[in-house]
C-alpha cells in the first residue's frame, strides 16, 4: 500500500510513471536520469517506490507523459 486514498490518474513514459491521487497528491516511479520524477536525479536515478512529487498546492487538471517527460495542466490552465 503506497496510497492512502484511490489513484485518479495514471500515465507512463518509457520507463517511468505518474499517479495521481483523488486529492490531488502526485508520485512518480521508475527511471529518473533526466529528472522526470522531479526529483533531483542526483538523489535517485531510479526509484523503485513511489516517491512524492510536490506541486506547491497546484491543482492538478491532466498529465501525460513522453519518453522522458511530462506534461502537467492545471486547472487555471
Amino acid at each position: 500500500d503506497y496510497f492512502n486514498e484511490p489513484v485518479a490518474a495514471i500515465s507512463a513514459g518509457k520507463f517511468h510513471s505518474l499517479f495521481l491521487t483523488e486529492s490531488g497528491r502526485l508520485f512518480g516511479l521508475g527511471y529518473n536520469k533526466y529528472g522526470q520524477l522531479g526529483i533531483s536525479n542526483s538523489l535517485y536515478l531510479h526509484a523503485e517506490e513511489p516517491v512524492e512529487i510536490f506541486t506547491d498546492g497546484i491543482k492538478i487538471k491532466q498529465l501525460v507523459s513522453g519518453a522522458h517527460h511530462n506534461l502537467i495542466l492545471s486547472e487555471e490552465g
